[in-house]
């Protein structure tokens, strides 16, 4: 399945972006990992049959990790970039959502291995303010447990940018609990 993975020559659809850049796929591999894409490739939609299908408000390189996992089982090289991780978090997983795909490990990958405390309050400062799909709850929530697990690597100031809404969960993260309930035990405990 890698070497199909944007291959120009075996392809029969011709993905393009806002950001006028490309990527070459197969409709039998995407409609096979998401029902969304079946309808918009194989349905009655516009797009179906038409060599190049424009995915409107979907950034090109969410749809590359989205494509490498389908192919690959993973983001691969996607990870190796140096910057711009949060973005690339919140955008694979909007899309994601979009077109229900489930890339959960890959989320959790991407997050737990590849990201710092700045990045992870980036996401939660870019969170939008709507219910939330499931992989950008997987964000969300491995986010906030990244920032509760370092809370002491996060400024007052970096805090303060977050929602008020995420920082209660932060703090309420069942480790910080713990963690508040023994400081609390023992500073009461250290006071009698």
């Amino acid at each position: 399945m890698a070497a199909l993975l944007f291959d120009e020559t075996t392809s029969d659809v011709k993905l393009t972006f806002d950001d006028g850049s490309s990527l070459f796929a197969h409709r039998a591999i995407l409609a096979s990992r998401s029902p969304v894409l079946k309808n918009l490739l194989f349905g009655s939609m516009r797009e179906s049959g038409q060599p190049t299908v424009k995915l409107a408000g979907i950034e090109s390189a969410a749809m590359h990790c989205l494509c490498r996992s389908i192919y690959c089982g993973g983001f691969g090289d996607a990870l190796d970039l140096k910057e711009g991780k949060a973005d690339l978090a919140l955008h694979v997983a909007k899309a994601a959502d979009q077109y229900q795909l489930d890339v959960t490990e890959d989320l959790e990958e991407l997050i737990e291995d590849n990201m710092e405390v700045p990045e992870y309050l980036a996401v939660l400062k870019a969170l939008p303010d709507v219910e939330l799909g499931p992989m950008l709850m997987v964000v969300k929530l491995s986010s906030i447990a990244k920032v509760a697990d370092n809370l002491e690597d996060c400024s007052n100031e970096a805090l303060a940018r977050i929602p008020s809404r995420l920082l209660v969960e932060i703090l309420r993260h069942p480790e910080k609990v713990e963690w508040g309930g023994s400081a609390a035990a023992s500073g009461a405990g250290g006071e009698s």
